[in-house]
């Protein structure tokens, strides 16, 4: 494996003290075929950064690290191969005002339960909703909801966060305003 191909997706997040932040993923930006042959991947952050040097294993998100900051920085990566071979490679950090694609949604594609479940989601004036408050707000019974939620994220209408929240549960926003995984 020579070189590999590594992308990021960014959006404004907040604007703080005449500030602007943004929320960003960098991903390895490569088919299937070639992300088999990766076991995982350290991207090493600018030393501002807690926990500069972070590793992620998760091939089916294409090794995407989320983060948000208000500069740009060059990432140093070290990729790390199924045959215990490491590639070093670089990547500047782009950040941009829409730069993260998000999926058009068409609601009379979904059924009852699955628009109920979405317009939840999206009526919050916060980007990720807990999975405990949809679930109250729904009241669609527990193994329905689990079901709708994988739904919409297979289709694209909403991203399961990868952290959690502070109490420990599951996160979701929708793609307008969190964006699409890498695809």
């Amino acid at each position: 494996m020579t070189s590999i191909k590594i992308s990021n997706y960014s959006k404004v997040s907040s604007k703080k003290d005449n500030t602007t932040w943004y929320d960003w993923c960098v991903f390895v930006d490569e088919p299937l075929e070639r992300l088999n042959q990766i076991s995982k991947v350290k991207y090493i952050l600018h030393p501002t950064f807690p926990n500069p040097e972070r590793l992620i294993s998760d091939k089916d998100s294409k090794f995407a690290l989320y983060s948000n900051g208000w500069g740009v920085f060059l990432i140093r990566i070290e990729i790390y191969l199924m045959n215990g071979e490491i590639i070093k490679t670089k990547h500047q950090l782009r950040l941009q005002d829409n730069d993260w694609p998000v999926k058009e949604v068409d609601l009379e594609t979904l059924d009852s339960e699955e628009k109920k479940v979405y317009e939840t989601i999206m009526d919050s004036s916060f980007k990720w909703r807990k999975y405990q408050t949809i679930a109250k707000k729904t009241e669609i019974p527990n193994q329905d909801l689990v079901t709708s939620l994988e739904n919409l994220e297979k289709l694209n209408f909403i991203r399961k966060s990868p952290f959690k929240s502070v109490d420990n549960d599951e996160l979701y926003g929708v793609t307008p305003t969190v964006g699409i995984k890498p695809e």
